[in-house]
């Protein structure tokens, strides 16, 4: 005896119904026949999945489609096909459009792709899973950083809190009914109810635009995407370089004493963010102006001296590698860190004499595996921990750092900063990386008319001059 078919309560969709070719009715709880529960029903070979579709523009016209599949998920997918079709397109049944997608068989044959998934909470994370390379052909893949893929699954877990907090059934929801109704919810919840700065507001739309875009694309749709028609706010960037005194607090501020940190949620309570690596990591931050990755790739034998004797690092791009997918070493960009003497004195302090010219890490040389992703986390945790205890109310990152030698090097290089930062335009350096108020500060020796100050100088020097000799041809009579 085949099993009777049944709609899940966490996959019930609105017009997908199981019918029995016995009875010629509706398949409910209690069998109509035998009066028992459906679990015992004797016809269970004799059910069906049905999709029932309103025709749209009629008034109680509808379409139904038995489908040949005992698989609820498949059932769900071929419901939501003859649906859409039957809303979008008003014509013969055996048209295939709305979310269908097709394969090619031998034969020339069509079949419909039958891996599409149905649910949000589904899409999300086969999204997910996309941009983390699972399953991705080769040439498709794309590396993309922990840090990055880790904030993107941040802000769709803040969609679906956002979806229950608001009594949507999330287990339900099907991304072609995610309407203009529940984004006007989630509109309401990042700004109103967790007041999310606009920067955060514009990044969390356009990350749940994204998926709508990327549907459509990866499985040949029409999805509307509500989230399109959401206007983006206005954002002021502000970069804030840290100032001599906070940096040297800060690296005061690194013992292990001061690393305990303690947790309300958690598995561990406490934790130490002491490391005793961590305070030369800064240095070299500060006085290369490279990012956190880098910092701790650096070798020595990246240390190169040209035929004048200066002293330049060769540091892999390794962000701009990673988007453009570099992979060779001849098509890897490089950007070069002049070494200053204040850069020089830490080189000489970690062992520059001795390792010179050899693959051994400027930072935490005897760590060998895991580097990137322990050792990254650890920085960008520990030094914002010891900045908390310094300056709590000035929200200090280690990209403050970053922005102080950005800001600096515009100045020394008369607005040419970028040629040694490395990044894409003036454009993304003015606005994300360049201190205004920084700017300002340096610039408080500046004359309005240089030149006509510094020939009052000279004649004043001139004349002192003049006076000297006067008085002492003088003394000399």
């Amino acid at each position: 005896m085949s099993k009777p078919l049944q709609i899940p309560k966490g996959k019930k969709l609105k017009g997908l119904i199981v019918f029995c070719n016995h009875c010629k009715q509706n398949v409910e709880d209690i069998c109509k026949e035998s009066k028992k529960k459906i679990k015992d029903c004797a016809f269970g070979k004799q059910h069906v999945f049905k999709v029932i579709a309103h025709v749209s523009g009629s008034k109680n016209q509808r379409k139904t489609k038995s489908l040949s599949t005992i698989n609820i998920d498949e059932a769900i997918m071929e419901a939501i096909r003859f649906q859409q079709e039957v809303k979008e397109c008003k014509r013969d049944d055996n048209l295939q459009t709305g979310i269908s997608t097709f394969e090619k068989r031998e034969g020339g044959q069509s079949e419909i792709n039958k891996d599409i998934p149905v649910l949000l909470i589904e899409c999300i994370a086969k999204y997910v899973s996309v941009l983390r390379g699972e399953n991705v052909p080769e040439h498709l893949k794309v590396n993309r950083s922990e840090d990055y893929l880790k904030d993107i699954e941040r802000h769709f877990e803040r969609l679906i809190v956002c979806l229950e907090t608001k009594k949507i059934n999330t287990e339900t929801l099907q991304l072609q009914n995610v309407n203009d109704s529940i984004v006007g919810l989630v509109y309401e919840y990042l700004l109103q109810d967790k007041q999310y700065s606009n920067r955060t507001f514009n990044k969390s739309i356009t990350i749940y635009s994204s998926l709508f875009r990327w549907f459509n694309e990866e499985y040949n749709t029409q999805i509307r995407n509500p989230f399109n028609k959401v206007k983006r706010k206005k954002t002021h960037h502000t970069p804030k370089a840290i100032t001599k005194e906070q940096y040297e607090q800060i690296l005061n501020q690194i013992t292990p004493e001061n690393g305990i940190r303690h947790y309300e949620k958690g598995v561990k309570k406490t934790r130490n963010l002491f490391q005793p690596w961590l305070k030369d990591a800064i240095r070299l931050g500060a006085y290369s102006g490279r990012r956190r990755e880098e910092l701790l790739t650096m070798k020595y034998s990246d240390i190169i001296e040209d035929k004048d004797g200066v002293f330049l690092i060769k540091v892999e791009d390794i962000k701009v590698n990673r988007i453009q997918k570099r992979e060779g070493t001849e098509e890897k960009k490089y950007n070069y860190v002049p070494v200053t003497p204040q850069l020089m004195e830490l080189l000489n302090e970690l062992g520059f004499e001795k390792h010179k010219g050899t693959d051994t890490f400027l930072i935490a040389p005897d760590l060998k595996s895991n580097r990137n992703k322990v050792m990254v986390d650890s920085l960008t945790r520990g030094f914002s921990h010891y900045a908390d205890q310094v300056a709590p109310e000035e929200n200090i990152t280690f990209k403050s750092i970053r922005k102080t030698y950005a800001s600096q090097m515009q100045i020394a290089t008369n607005g040419n900063a970028r040629q040694i930062t490395g990044h894409s335009s003036d454009a993304v350096l003015k606005d994300h990386y360049i201190d205004p108020q920084l700017i300002a500060k340096m610039s408080r020796e500046f004359e309005i008319f240089p030149s006509d100050s510094n020939r009052e100088s000279e004649l004043e020097k001139v004349r002192s001059d003049q006076q000297e000799n006067k008085k002492g041809k003088e003394l000399n009579r």
